[in-house]
This record gives structure tokens, C-alpha cells and sequence, in this order.
């Protein structure tokens, strides 16, 4: 038990250098000056330059967004709002993360504000699909359900090519944000990396639980294989 825990601390050790490098890496990625998203987009191509902040222009179509969620964002519950952008003749057609608006605006019909119909132009952060896990929900299109960001099937329901741009937050002032979700505005998300980063607890929690395993071997290697004759006479 004990050098079974700390080969798992070893190996969580290697698993924190290994995000710390790729939050590394990404956020140099993200640091780079926009670059406009190519009129036809090889999805082959999209991790290579995920995390990118890249320039888009073009008009959304409302009546094939998705809400995804339930998301948080400072302590409020609520949904991120996923718009087809129609970019024009030649180009792919594709979703934006136009960001969080609170739970009780979820439907459109309670947002006007937010739906726009003028021409757009932005910056966002190209997304690469995240991994599901084992406990990862389904998503159900059919009743309007969607929980996890999964590209290609959001892609397929609001037919559009199986590319994700977060729409990155450029208002200004912080204090404008209440205003615009008062509103039922998205809100796009801030220009930074969230990657979730637990290896360093968990390698504390195994190598914790190799050093009190080993004291407790110890301890009973420590103790007596024989009782005395006091003891014997004891338990009988």
C-alpha cells in the first residue's frame, strides 16, 4: 500500500508538470494577435491553432441558437447562449459562444436585446472539443436539452460546420456586465485559460496517505510476536 500510493503521487507530480505546460503553451497561443478565420475551415486543423484568438464577421441566426448549460458566472445560474454566425457567400457558416445570460432569460423571446440583427464583427477564442469522461451528460436535442459542449453535434442540429468560436468579452468596463445581462445580453467570456488544475492536491493526497500507511506498517512490524507471562495469565 505504501509504495502503491507514492507511485501514484510520482505519477500525479508528472501529470501537474504536464498541465502546467500546457496552460503554458495555451496561454502563449492566446497572447497572439487575432487572425481572421479563413473562409473554409479544415476541422482536421482546429487543434493546432485551438485557443487562438481569431477575428470574425458576419450576421447570427437566432432561430437556430442553443442554450447549453446550466453554467455559473459570478455566483448566478444561467446558460451560454450558442449562435449560428452566417459569415456570407464562400465561407462556412459557423457557432459562437456568444456567452452567459441568466437562467430566467434562458428563452429568446425574454432577450430582445440580445438578438441582433445587424452585422457583427468580433473576437472569440477558436475551441478545440473538449473530452467527455464517464459521467458526462447526454445531451437530448429533441427536447431542447443541451448540457455538454459537444461541436459536432451541436454542428449537425444548427446546421452549421462543426466549428466553436468563444466570443470573448471586449465591453469595457466590468461594471457594464450587470447592465447587459439585466438586459438578457450575452456575455462572452474573459480572455484567459481555464483548464482545471488538481494534480498538485492529489499528489499531496497520495503521498499523505504513503507516509501514514508506511507509519502504520512500521508500527506493526514494531510490535511483539510473543505475549509474557503476565499477559498470558491475563487472558486466561
Amino acid at each position: 500500500m505504501p509504495v502503491f500510493t507514492f507511485v501514484l503521487g510520482v505519477w500525479q507530480v508528472k501529470r501537474l508538470q504536464w498541465k502546467v505546460d500546457l496552460i503554458d503553451q495555451l496561454d502563449r497561443k492566446l497572447h497572439q494577435d487575432p487572425v481572421r478565420l479563413p473562409a473554409r475551415i479544415d476541422p482536421a486543423a482546429i487543434p493546432e491553432y485551438a485557443w487562438r484568438k481569431v477575428y470574425v464577421t458576419g450576421h447570427f441566426d437566432h432561430d437556430h441558437s442553443i442554450e447549453l448549460g446550466p453554467k455559473t458566472r459570478d455566483g448566478q445560474l444561467g446558460y451560454h447562449v450558442i449562435t449560428p454566425l452566417v459569415r456570407g457567400e464562400g465561407k462556412d457558416t459557423i457557432l459562437v459562444n456568444r456567452g452567459f445570460v441568466r437562467r430566467e432569460l434562458k428563452d429568446a423571446k425574454d432577450r430582445a436585446a440580445g438578438l441582433t440583427g445587424e452585422p457583427v464583427e468580433l473576437i472569440g477564442m477558436l475551441r478545440d472539443q473538449e473530452k467527455p469522461n464517464t459521467f458526462t451528460p447526454v445531451n437530448q436535442p429533441e427536447k431542447g436539452q443541451w448540457i455538454f459542449s459537444n461541436i459536432e453535434e451541436m454542428a449537425q442540429h444548427a446546421g452549421t460546420s462543426p466549428v466553436l468560436v468563444d466570443e470573448i468579452y471586449t465591453g469595457g468596463h466590468p461594471g457594464k456586465i450587470d447592465v447587459l445581462l439585466r438586459q438578457g445580453i450575452p456575455v462572452g467570456r474573459n480572455a484567459q485559460i481555464e483548464l482545471r488544475n488538481m494534480h498538485a492536491a492529489y499528489a499531496v493526497t497520495w503521498f499523505s496517505l504513503s507516509l501514514a500507511t508506511s507509519y502504520m506498517f512500521f508500527r506493526l512490524l514494531r510490535r511483539p510476536t510473543t505475549i509474557s507471562k503476565a499477559e498470558f495469565r491475563g487472558i486466561r
